[in-house]
């Protein structure tokens, strides 16, 4: 009896799971306002630098006098139709139009008084280490990662695991709902940031409701799978129990008292993934589509401030179309496929962020690179959000939490990555400074879009459940049959360990309608097919 079999006598979904799994979603709001902080905490705002001498120089203009003083002390940039941010002209008189390096530079005070960039002067020479500051909190993000892997082996209860206890019919989506809160807190950290135009408080208020989860110690139970594991099967069964009751559902004996009970997820290694060139690739192409998503994602979320338009509007517009990816994900999903779903998302957010080199080269107006903007964060949220679902069951179950373990170590490394592509304009100037991240963005969503066409679909598919069944996922053998049939497919997997076939056959008789037959539901027609050749 595996857990999941317990999973369905208490309900895959009842009331129990509902009343945890909305506490564990919550967990989602402060983290998103958090995650994404940088957003307006690193804002870099229009500046300049200052006048030398002038102590009191201020962005805006103080008058013709201050005008005089600003032309003949600081280059115009053309490019950027704005006096340069990191020179100054050597003399007043700037006969020779010969420059130096400023040393101090004066801000624009709105949308924000002060931000952590201002305060620290974090531009020009010191740009990277902005650069550098989004960079560590994504690695203590890896970190952090690393560090609650094998805590959560002493307890799962700090690890925080939300979808323990859903059953496998409704785990699609308890993945992508959650998302959905995530968004929720993009939209109240958008509106915070509007009302408090000073960083340190705006970082003190995002931060406040991460205390509240403190109480999570007393709310959410221990998990069950991991009391199993543990061997603890008393406390597991007073979890399921107590479970059962809030369900009202009458458990069996065997699954009450958890005899005979075996976990998923054990028995063979991660490294096992790479024992066949099938195996590499795939592995290869889920572990690229995770990095490529978390960095798309994190990268435009992050380089939201450098786009044209107000900010507060430019977030909660993408706030929005992220919403809406979900929302498309969930009527989607069981429709036209997994695999299908993952090129698409892919290849829309790749193509939208490629064609923002098109306004810059003809010239078009900067609406049309935030409208390719969103439509790219669209397509980097919904691919995000279904390769989750799309690699677990693309993984065999021996060995699904590590891949889910190394997946996640993938998107780390990405979203580690997306602050450096995100600030590759600060090398140029004008507009292809806003567009040279986008296009390496789009060109790395392409790419992951192309190659997902290798993989198989796993949508109303027998998942592997070894290493085995894993080699043979997707294989078909396309039959005749003239006697009954006009055409069979069969889908199988071979699991040479226990010489037990596990198959899907699917025929289509003379009126052209189709009826799918499964593990020992076969026509005699077919007995006398050897699944071994």
């Amino acid at each position: 009896m595996r857990f999941d079999d317990v999973i369905s006598e208490l309900g895959e979904f009842g009331r129990y799971q509902k009343r945890l799994y909305f506490l564990l979603c919550i967990v989602a709001v402060p983290d998103a306002m958090n995650t994404l902080g940088p957003i307006f905490t690193l804002l870099v705002p229009d500046h300049r630098c200052a006048v030398p001498g002038l102590d009191n120089d201020t962005y805006q203009s103080q008058g013709s006098w201050h005008d005089d003083l600003v032309n003949r002390s600081i280059p115009w940039s053309d490019s950027d139709e704005a006096y340069s941010k990191c020179r100054l002209y050597k003399t007043d008189d700037h006969l020779t139009n010969e420059t130096r390096k400023c040393d101090r530079w004066v801000y624009e005070k709105d949308p924000f008084r002060e931000t952590f960039v201002t305060d620290e002067d974090l531009v020009c020479d010191r740009f990277s280490l902005r650069t550098y500051s989004n960079m560590i909190q994504m690695s203590g993000v890896l970190v952090g990662a690393l560090v609650l892997a094998p805590l959560s082996d002493i307890n799962r209860l700090y690890a925080l695991k939300g979808m323990e206890l859903v059953g496998p019919s409704k785990r699609k989506y308890a993945g992508i709902v959650i998302e959905i809160f995530w968004c929720i807190g993009i939209f109240l950290h958008t509106g915070l940031a509007f009302g408090i135009r000073e960083w340190r408080y705006l970082q003190v208020a995002i931060s406040a409701g991460s205390v509240l989860l403190f109480s999570y110690w007393w709310l959410v139970p221990e998990s069950p799978r991991w009391l199993i594991n543990k061997g603890r099967l008393e406390e597991a069964s007073d979890v399921i129990k107590k479970a059962a009751k809030v369900n009202k559902v009458t458990l069996s004996e065997k699954v009450s008292s958890l005899q005979e009970i075996e976990l998923d997820g054990q028995g063979e290694k991660i490294w096992h993934m790479f024992t066949t060139p099938t195996l590499i690739i795939r592995s290869g192409i889920i572990f690229f589509n995770w990095l490529v998503a978390s960095m798309t994602y994190y990268g435009l979320s992050l380089n939201v401030g450098s786009l044209s338009g107000d900010i507060f509007v430019n977030n909660a517009l993408s706030a929005t179309v992220e919403l809406s990816s979900y929302i498309f994900c969930i009527l989607a999903l069981d429709v036209v496929g997994r695999k299908r779903l993952q090129i698409f998302s892919n290849l829309l957010g790749g193509v939208a962020c490629v064609c923002t080199m098109f306004p810059v080269i003809f010239g078009g107006p900067k609406w049309i690179n935030v409208v390719l903007a969103l439509v790219g964060r669209f397509g980097a949220s919904a691919a995000f959000a279904v390769i989750y679902i799309y690699s677990a069951e693309l993984f065999p179950t021996v060995m699904r939490n590590s891949g889910m373990g190394v997946s996640s170590v993938c998107a780390r490394i990405g979203g580690i990555l997306a602050p450096f592509v995100g600030d590759l304009g600060s090398v140029l100037e004008g507009d292809i400074a806003v567009a040279l991240p986008l296009i390496v963005f789009g060109g790395l969503c392409v790419t992951a879009g192309l190659l997902d066409l290798l993989l198989p679909e796993t949508l109303n598919r027998k998942l592997p459940d070894t290493v085995e069944d894993a080699k043979n996922f997707g294989r078909s053998v396309e039959l005749k049959i003239s006697k009954h049939f006009s055409s069979v497919r069969l889908q199988y997997s071979l699991n040479r360990k226990s010489s037990k076939n596990v198959y899907e056959l699917e025929q289509i008789g003379a009126s052209g309608k189709k009826e799918k037959m499964s593990n020992g539901h076969i026509n005699p027609t077919f007995t006398d097919i050897d699944l071994n050749e």
